[in-house]
């Protein structure tokens, strides 16, 4: 490797480090003469919409603004008309304080009052967030009036996270009428502009003489999951033994962090390890650049939540670190080997080639840092890699032997994915990818023009036999993996030979298509690809027919740099690091840097010399993973089973074994009985992987505690509502076929002899999608109801009873694919109870027409059931809190007891829209109080683990459900045969007509009699 390339390092554009404080953006002026970006749309055949938007210049005292008509008929069974501008670039409302603009409204006759006037920002297909920016009758028609809409002042938040950082995508007025009511008038707005939530103002730091007397003591601020890091074991190690305070979530304050600016200065080193800086209130960052500032340690480990990964970097805390990045960025392979660039005490006899980094962000110093790691090869900006085996089966580089200019890409096929069950080499499935991809992700994908046909073209030469050159395209902005496509091109199988030459294609994107990537995609099966060959791409044009402009960026991988792995340098008196390393730890680590020995005695030296020690570490030994089983513990009680997820990863983090140690007898210690994990598949197809290791090592630890375990979220059915199964339920030939595939995982099961429950499926639905209508179905169907079998779309919408029959139908058709199930686990002999989890829509609050749960029917194979509602963060009343909780477990409780099957609910945990809302630390409790009172025989619980937005109690909350659960579990014994008695009043719920005419929760009129008369079934 040049070890001068840090010197050629070419500078990024863009880089996003918040060095420029955000302030304000406008997002409409309507003053430049075009085409209107605006969309006028309303439910089809619902709402009839007036003419397309249209511009209108400043006159006088009136203001460039956009004009369009609203029409909205009384007759019509949709009420909503929506006005649409799609958004590029735009950070997410945690950045934004208000949206000002300016609108006229001629008149508000027939608007909803409290949603006829709405702002909705789109973050993705499915995730939205509404303000409403006027009140009809405080509007003034005919007048032009101010608006401005807070939007860091959220009402009625539900799953905020979902929203609140992601880039806006849309920004929507949505107008509404009355029922029953008509609306017309005509909309003006002007001036839409967005204000920044905070200045963000640069920091100066305040240094405070303190005595520098070594590393002494250490504050370790991690995210939750991160064991992998290693840098408590490492401190550990040179008998340093850090304060620990942990990362949990962007809704969730970091408990523990010091208490102030004196505490923090104690310190001589600050370790950040994944650590996304939103969570640093404002005083604790200006802490710490003081504590910098003054000459303590700065340590930032990097990982998906931090650097380039973090949702913001504010400039103070950009302006510690020394290196710059671009927020966003995916990071790229690092496979090569991680290699010194310059000598230092830090690395000094090290050895020259050390193990692969696994994953690196694209760092450039500043012009103060010193990189004195970095990986052995240059990935070029612009360019992804994918692989369909696992990680490390191919890499990607920069190389020097170009077509023209000073670089091209490269892809080197390394490996071959090995059989999980015999460990045997089977195939490669590489992609080199022209386009910021790893083939998964696709945010920061080309953006595509719906239907448009794109010429491309390249120079290509390598030894792989042959190269297919596909497009990977994403359906949604969000552009996650299950949101992919393959879209194929004019070009054929192509032949790489070892002199360059050039190829052309064309291929068209389909209308769905909202963001795209090239692939050159190399494949092949052991035995028949060699190992080692290669496959070079230059210069390359993705262009839209007839003459659009080049999309490619680096079209010839010319900007292509080592990644750096280590970067040093100064902050007034402090010393700072940045470590880029974090690999994927769930498939073979075996060669890992983090896992070596050299790693720990690296990140000690590193630790000692930022808290200005010499850094004397040696010979510290790696990653040893746990061999030797736990010993086995008391059998444990299923008298009344408590059941957490334990969360053995999160946020792209994963637990050691010391750290499923620690989860573990944390919930034993809040009460919980039983741990939930989910792993059958990989247990059962990839017991070689670390991740099936450690969930095997979990198992065998919890069991050691006296505790049992629950294979939670397992998927053992092939019926779902989007596609039926292969093999249609009704054939003599399912059940068999569907034992077969099940095979494997329930020996996995059967090899624990303390699982107390294995489910089926969480949430089940099922649609007209999820049966075939293949002859079986139809002759069934017709021996059952005498007549054809038809699609939901065909069925009239007052045609009750033909929607009742085919509900009926489907449920039954899934019910016989439950049995299946049961008949496969028997067979097996599986002593495991099957469990399904249900959700309202089994209870009456979803139109069966458009997915349906049947909770009586599909119940019958099942051992155990139970169901998750959430009254705190998923209310239907927030009046009456428990009102879904209560009407629910009553018609729960009533299929259990019928059926005699233990019934189970699921207690909320999760303060997952913090501090937005804000609930009583009693809240788990009441829910846990509430299941125990309905009868239920167990509880579960959603959801903790050690690291994820949105998930987790804040610390007092979850102490407070400790309290209660301690002495749920000491009451155990008695719980168990204890039987709710029977209500002298029932509530009929007709399920029949429930299939047939749609929604049927009568929870008002039940909550009455419930009240009225003490209780009510």
């Amino acid at each position: 490797m040049d070890r001068h390339a840090v010197s050629r390092w070419v500078v990024v554009a863009v880089l996003a480090t918040a060095a420029v404080p955000l302030r304000a953006r406008v997002l409409d002026d309507f003053a430049q003469p075009g085409s209107v970006a605006w969309q006028l749309s309303g439910a089809a055949g619902e709402t009839s919409v007036a003419p397309a938007p249209e511009l209108v210049p400043a006159s006088g005292a009136d203001p460039a603004a956009l004009r369009v008509p609203i029409r909205i008929d009384a007759a019509a069974a949709g009420r909503v008309v929506w006005l649409t501008r799609r958004l590029e670039g735009v950070p997410g409302l945690s950045d934004w304080e208000r949206l000002t603009f300016r609108f006229r409204l001629s008149g508000t006759r027939g608007l909803a009052e409290s949603a006829g006037l709405v702002c909705r920002w789109r973050t993705s297909p499915t995730a939205f967030v509404d303000f409403p920016f006027a009140v009809p009758s405080a509007v003034r028609p005919g007048a032009w009036q101010d608006a401005s809409v807070r939007l860091d002042r959220l009402e009625h938040v539900r799953n905020v996270y979902l929203s609140y950082t992601a880039p806006l995508q849309e920004l929507t007025f949505r107008f509404e009428a009355a029922p029953g009511q008509s609306f017309e008038a005509v909309f003006e707005v002007a001036a839409l502009r967005l204000e920044a939530r905070s200045r963000d103002e640069p920091y100066a730091p305040r240094p405070t003489p303190r005595v520098a007397g070594g590393l002494r003591r250490a504050l370790l601020v991690t995210q939750g999951a991160a064991s992998y890091a290693f840098v408590r074991e490492s401190l550990e190690a040179i008998g340093v033994v850090p304060d620990r305070c942990l990362f949990r979530g962007l809704h969730l304050p970091l408990a523990g962090f010091p208490a102030s600016r004196e505490a923090l200065l104690a310190y001589d080193l600050v370790a950040l390890v994944d650590v996304d800086p939103y969570v640093l209130t404002r005083p604790q960052l200006e802490w710490l650049c003081d504590a910098v500032a003054s000459g303590v340690g700065l340590l930032v480990v990097g990982g998906p939540n931090s650097l380039s990964g973090a949702c913001v970097t504010p400039s103070a805390y950009a302006a510690l670190l020394p290196v710059r990045f671009e927020t966003g960025r995916l990071p790229a392979p690092a496979y090569a080997d991680t290699v010194p660039l310059t000598p230092h005490p830090i690395t000094a006899g090290l050895p020259a080639a050390l193990p692969p980094a696994g994953r690196a962000y694209d760092l450039e110093p500043t012009d103060s840092a010193v990189v004195l790691l970095a990986a052995a090869s240059a990935v070029p900006r612009g360019w992804g890699l994918y692989s369909g085996g696992a990680p490390g089966d191919g890499a990607l580089s920069a190389s020097a032997e170009a077509y023209r200019g000073r670089g091209c890409a490269q892809l080197e096929a390394r490996n071959f994915y090995h059989d999980p069950a015999s460990g045997a080499p089977t195939f490669l499935a590489l992609k080199l990818i022209q386009g910021d991809s790893d083939g998964y992700n696709g945010a920061r994908g080309y953006a595509a023009k719906p239907g448009g046909e794109y010429r491309c073209g390249f120079w290509l030469r390598g030894d792989v036999p042959e190269v297919t050159v596909a497009v990977t395209a994403w359906t949604t902005d969000r552009a996650i993996a299950a949101d992919r496509i393959t879209v194929g091109t004019s070009l054929g199988a192509l032949r790489p030979e070892a002199s360059w030459r050039y190829h052309s294609g064309t291929f068209r994107l389909p209308e769905t298509a909202r963001r795209f990537v090239l692939g050159f995609q190399v494949q092949g099966r052991h035995g028949s690809f060699p190992l080692g060959s290669r496959l070079s791409v230059d210069e390359v044009e993705i262009a839209l027919l007839p003459d659009g402009a080049n999309l490619a960026v680096n079209p010839g991988a010319e900007d292509g740099r080592p990644a750096p792995v280590l970067v040093v340098g100064m902050v007034g008196r402090g010393r700072v690091g940045v470590l880029n390393t974090f690999a994927d730890t769930g498939g073979d680590i075996d060669g890992l840097l983090c896992c070596s020995g050299d790693y720990r005695t690296l990140v000690a030296r590193l630790c000692q010399s930022l808290a200005g020690e010499a850094p004397a570490a040696a010979g510290l030994a790696g990653y040893a993973p746990t061999a030797a089983p736990p010993p086995l513990g008391p059998p444990p009680a299923h008298d009344f089973p408590i059941i957490s997820w334990l969360g053995p990863d999160g946020g792209g983090q994963r637990l050691d074994e010391r750290g499923l140690r620690e989860a573990i007898d944390g919930l034993r210690d809040h009460g919980f009985n039983t741990v939930a994990v989910n792993g059958l598949r990989h247990l059962a197809q990839r017991p070689w992987s670390n991740q099936a290791r450690l969930l095997d090592y979990a198992i065998a630890y919890a069991r050691s505690r006296g505790m049992a375990v629950a294979l939670e979220y397992e998927h053992l059915t092939d019926l779902g509502p989007d596609r039926p199964p292969a093999t249609c339920v009704w054939s003599p030939e399912y059940a068999g076929r569907l034992a077969e595939g099940l095979a494997a995982r329930l020996a996995a099961a059967r090899a624990y002899d303390h699982v107390w429950s294995t489910k089926i499926l969480d949430e089940p639905t099922a649609t007209d999608a999820s049966i075939d209508h293949c002859d079986l179905c139809q002759a069934e169907f017709a021996r059952r109801f005498g007549g054809a079998l038809r699609r939901r779309a065909a069925i009239p919408s007052d045609d009750l009873e033909g929607h009742r029959q085919l509900s009926q139908f489907i449920a039954d058709s899934v019910a016989r694919g439950y049995q299946a199930i049961r008949q496969a686990a028997d067979e097996d002999g599986l002593t495991t109870r099957l469990l399904l989890t249900y959700m309202g829509p089994g209870y009456g609050y979803a139109d069966p027409r458009r997915g349906l749960e049947d909770v009586f029917a599909w119940s019958r194979p099942a051992d155990v059931i139970d169901l998750d509602v959430y009254p705190y963060f998923y209310p239907v009343s927030e009046a009456v809190r428990m009102l879904q909780v209560h009407y629910c477990l009553a018609v729960h409780r009533a299929v259990a007891e019928h059926l005699g099957k233990p019934f189970g609910f699921y207690v909320e945990l999760d303060d997952r829209n913090y501090p937005f809302q804000v609930n009583p630390v009693e809240a788990s409790a009441e829910c846990a109080w509430t299941a125990v009172g309905q009868g239920c025989r167990y509880l579960n619980t959603f959801i903790h683990s050690p690291f994820g937005t949105g998930h987790g109690a804040r610390p007092e909350r979850w102490e407070h459900l400790g309290r209660t659960l301690r002495e749920i579990a000491a009451a155990g014994p008695e719980l168990a045969r204890l039987r709710k008695a029977p209500a002298a009043l029932a509530l009929y719920f007709p399920v029949s007509q429930w299939f047939g005419s749609g929604r049927h929760a009568p929870h008002y009129a039940y909550q009455l009699l419930l009240r009225a008369c003490g209780d009510c079934d």
